[in-house]
């Protein structure tokens, strides 16, 4: 080989290797953004969880910002087609199942994935993900500005998987209560007992929360988080489940109780905020999850979700008064929230980092917030971010912050298989709703399903994903 020849193969490889490196670095180099400018001619692939017209509207905003050219990805889940959907809570598992089959499957060839954070787990075990820059878990979007901060309840429960940045939120879940105005007292301070007292009062009917098949174990979840001292889902190494203890057994007797006096027809959360909104429920607990909710003007008082005065303490295994006038509840969140990640395959790092930027902040995404009711505001002061811009989308959007506001947070179920954990359970919730099991059998065989799905799926390595769900390091 001669000496040009020689020189000419050697500027060739530095080339090629300079080309990778911009395009495919790892996402926690230092210093992304004075990282070269990639080619706006090539465009930016992102899957995403959802229907074809949520994707549509994201891609439109991003386009109106933006010159980078972009291919969006729909992928359908159960929740994309409410409230129209009203398969059994085995078959949307197997949907689930699908769909975090095909986002595992789509990652090499995509640059960005946008998907519920239960699949956070599955997706970080498949390799599916790679990790953010620190500047993404950073206080603020952007320290050199003014930029709103980040809700904590997100930092803490959401973006880090582990002791990495996993992704970005772009918005939350949390039910709440819904009354009419001419409710004579406000529901501010009322205790699950106080609810239940009112559901008792009205004609049988007139009151609702989501306990269709799915999302019943969500229901019941939600009151225990209100009786759970810091004790949560699982204790110990082993895993072991804690769902036969006292605060789940109170839970699941009140919700029990409370349920005898809903619709016999039972819905999902479009369903029941719809109702509301249409005057047809004088009390419900639930959150907006279509547009048609979202577009709904109606008059309502909305609230945060009943308190408790007792809690339950894991170390000595009793009940203690809480401080009087305080709400002292940890933030629960469920795995519906969407995350956005760097997807496994990305060739265009910066862009795609930009991309992420973009879609947790304001600039240019109102509309598509108003068009994908999964996404919420994330930031303090989010002033046009909200889901919405009727009243009731804004009166939802304020108390959202507020409950987003608190740093307490209890570890998301977004471990591998964390959509099997929920429909064991929710089948044993379904089984007392409909008088098949007393409470207290129902969730001993719950947890005995949940040692199964443990067991099946490795239990150390169980275990070692419920510490990262909790920010721990592996």
């Amino acid at each position: 080989m001669n000496r040009n020849l020689s020189n000419l193969l050697r500027f060739l490889l530095g080339v090629g290797l300079a080309v990778t490196w911009v395009g495919c670095r790892k996402a926690d180099s230092p210093d992304t953004d004075s990282a070269p400018a990639v080619s706006s001619n090539v465009p930016l692939r992102v899957a995403m969880v959802g229907s074809a017209e949520e994707a549509e509207a994201v891609q439109r905003a991003w386009l109106a910002v933006s010159d980078q050219p972009i291919e969006i990805t729909a992928i359908e889940s159960p929740e994309s087609n409410a409230p129209e959907s009203n398969a059994p809570a085995s078959e949307d598992v197997g949907v689930r199942t699908a769909v975090n089959q095909r986002l595992v499957e789509s990652a090499p060839q995509h640059d960005v994935l946008i998907y519920p954070a239960a699949h956070t787990g599955a997706l970080q075990s498949a390799g599916a993900v790679r990790r953010l820059g620190n500047q993404f878990l950073s206080t603020r979007v952007d320290e050199q500005s003014e930029a709103p901060v980040l809700l904590p309840a997100l930092r803490q429960g959401v973006m880090k998987y582990g002791s990495e940045t996993i992704g970005v939120p772009l918005g939350a879940v949390q039910p709440v209560l819904l009354l009419p105005p001419t409710a004579d007292e406000s529901p501010q301070d009322w205790t699950w007992e106080t609810y239940g007292q009112r559901v008792a009062a009205l004609e049988p009917g007139q009151a609702a929360e989501p306990l269709a098949d799915g999302w019943a174990a969500v229901a019941m979840l939600y009151r225990a988080n209100s009786y759970c001292g810091t004790s949560w889902l699982f204790r110990g190494d082993e895993l072991r489940p804690v769902l036969a203890t006292a605060p789940y057994l109170r839970a699941l007797r009140e919700l029990q109780r409370d349920a005898a006096h809903y619709p016999e027809q039972r819905m999902d959360p479009a369903a029941v905020w719809q109702a509301a909104s249409e005057g047809r429920l004088q009390l419900a607990i639930s959150w907006p999850m279509t547009l048609d909710n979202l577009a709904s003007d109606a008059d309502l008082i909305i609230a945060p979700l009943p308190s408790s005065n007792e809690v339950f303490t894991g170390g000595d295994q009793q009940w203690q008064t809480r401080a009087e006038g305080r709400r002292q509840e940890w933030v629960l969140l469920t795995g519906q929230g969407p995350l956005a990640s760097i997807a496994s395959g990305c060739r265009q790092t910066s862009a795609s980092e930009s991309f992420l930027r973009w879609l947790s902040g304001n600039e240019g995404t109102a509309s598509m917030r108003e068009s994908v009711p999964g996404f919420t505001a994330t930031h303090t002061d989010d002033s046009g971010a909200s889901v919405g811009s009727t009243s009731q989308a804004t009166a939802y959007d304020d108390v959202l912050q507020q409950q987003l506001a608190n740093q307490y947070v209890r570890p998301l179920l977004r471990i591998p298989a964390a959509d099997q954990y929920l429909q064991a359970l929710d089948r044993e919730v379904i089984a007392v709703l409909d008088g098949d099991k007393t409470p207290e059998d129902a969730l001993v065989d719950a947890s005995l399903a949940w040692e199964q799905i443990t067991d099946a799926q490795d239990r150390r390595q169980q275990a070692k994903h419920w510490r990262m769900s909790q920010g721990m390091a592996r």
